[in-house]
């Protein structure tokens, strides 16, 4: 695919199960195509922090005084994604009824827990019931999952202890110098993706290979 985004969400809650009083702080949007990034979506929205679970806050860097100036109603931050993403989507869905609908291919990282779920509901309270996103979000979890599956007898390191992004930009080798903040989790994304991407194709053309090529 040559145009995709890769989505980032933070909330006001860490836990996977839907809390009823859990918001969304901060979506981020990063579209790259042909591996470059060509666009930018950001917001942070509007949230009540009596609410919110305190780690939460700490760990996404909320500050009253930047969210004062800076964030948005919910429904505005999710009209305007809803006009960017179509601005910018190039991919054309048919329905078995035939319908037709512009899309934007995204992925994330754990976006099929913790990012879809969310943005979903929200979009869907604010009125939107298709959101313009393909359908099957790819997940980086699971591609570092892959990856490490296919070459646990290669691999001379050890693993990572865990799938969490910045464990992972780690073990590769570059920094991920503002964890939780949702743009630059988007930005570290890309780079973890493209790593994956690679690393998979070769280690895949490898095991096609007769052993006496090798």
């Amino acid at each position: 695919m040559a145009v995709v985004g890769c989505l980032d969400l933070e909330t006001t809650g860490l836990d996977d199960e839907y809390q009823s009083d859990t918001e969304i702080s901060q979506i981020s949007l990063v579209v790259i195509e042909h591996g470059e990034e060509i666009a930018v979506f950001e917001r942070k929205l509007h949230i009540n922090p009596i609410y919110a679970q305190q780690t939460a806050l700490d760990i996404t860097g909320y500050d009253p005084k930047i969210w004062a100036l800076e964030a948005v109603p919910p429904q505005q931050a999710i009209d305007e994604l809803q006009t960017f993403c179509l601005d910018i989507a190039r991919h054309w869905h048919i329905s078995n009824k035939g319908w037709q609908s512009l899309y934007l291919p995204i992925f994330g990282h754990n976006i099929w827990l913790f990012d879809v779920p969310r943005l979903r509901k929200l979009m869907l309270e604010c009125g939107y019931k298709y959101p313009p996103f393909w359908p099957h979000p790819l997940d980086t979890y699971q591609l570092a999952v892959w990856y490490f599956f296919i070459n646990r007898e290669h691999i001379k390191r050890v693993h990572p202890v865990n799938f969490k992004l910045e464990t992972l930009a780690t073990w590769f080798g570059f920094t991920h110098p503002n964890p939780h903040d949702a743009l630059e989790d988007c930005r570290v994304n890309i780079k973890l993706a493209q790593i994956l991407m690679r690393e998979l194709v070769y280690s895949w053309k490898l095991r096609q290979e007769p052993a006496n090529v090798r």
